[in-house]
């Protein structure tokens, strides 16, 4: 079984292949998730996993459950106690990417694969994260103190 781990980062996408030294890195966008999906294809990787970073691997995810790949997304705390236990303290995305890649690999028949939602689903996710984005907005400008203009001056 190949497996392969991604750090997921704001800007960035690390993906480690387990048994390949070295980690590549792509963009954290569409363009760069084209790409790692059509490597991930390329390599027949049967199992991928990646850390739930706040919403960022959100469009990873998709993009590729879309391609039909095996993918888990697993709970930072669980990655991190797994490399805990590995014995490696130190944390870089490289190394992220690496314990992923190997977490992939020994416990990928454990882990669940993500199922991405339907398109109308995503639709509505993403009117009602712009929804929630303008209600910050109005609240923002109602609570500003109004601007007083002194006579005279």
């Amino acid at each position: 079984m190949q497996a392969a781990g991604i750090d997921v980062g704001k800007a960035n996408l690390d993906l480690a292949v387990d048994g390949e030294s070295g980690v590549v890195r792509f963009a954290n966008s569409r363009a760069g998730i084209g790409k790692l999906v059509k490597r991930l294809e390329a390599m027949v990787a049967n199992r991928i996993v990646v850390e739930a970073t706040g919403g960022y691997e959100e469009p990873l995810l998709e993009a590729c459950c879309d391609a039909g790949l095996w993918i888990a997304r697993v709970n930072p705390r669980q990655a991190r106690d797994f490399a805990r236990a590995t014995g490696e303290l130190a944390k870089t995305d490289a190394i992220d990417a690496r314990l992923l890649a190997l977490m992939a690999r020994m416990f990928g028949d454990h882990l669940r694969r993500h199922v991405a939602p339907p398109a109308w689903q995503r639709e509505l996710r993403d009117w009602l994260r712009r929804r929630g984005q303008v209600v910050v907005l109005i609240q923002a400008r109602s609570s500003r103190p109004p601007c007083v203009s002194f006579p005279g001056r």
